[in-house]
């Protein structure tokens, strides 16, 4: 049997983050049409999109086993990202 390494991934967990990738695609245009659009649903859409960053960026680009700077800068990217974004699509 072997052993796994902290910077190994199981099939199962690389399997799992693809299916939420997944889902959270198809899942934000299916939240609302044009019509009935909203502020929450437009949000909920660009928290999707930040998900979906996060999950690449730590998990594919293995930003999860970088150094803690570089961690940190990259999570404060996704916040910051996703909080300016909000702001300005309600704000707008």
């Amino acid at each position: 049997m072997t052993t796994i390494t902290r910077k190994q991934l199981l099939p199962t967990h690389i399997a799992l983050i693809w299916a939420s990738l997944v889902a959270l695609s198809l899942l934000g245009p299916n939240l609302g049409s044009e019509r009935e659009a909203t502020n929450t649903i437009a949000v909920m859409v660009l928290a999707f999109g930040a998900i979906k960053v996060r999950f690449v960026g730590l998990y594919f680009m293995e930003l999860k086993h970088a150094p803690l700077k570089l961690r940190l800068a990259f999570e404060a990217y996704c916040l910051l990202l996703f909080g300016w974004l909000s702001w300005l699509y309600v704000s707008l």
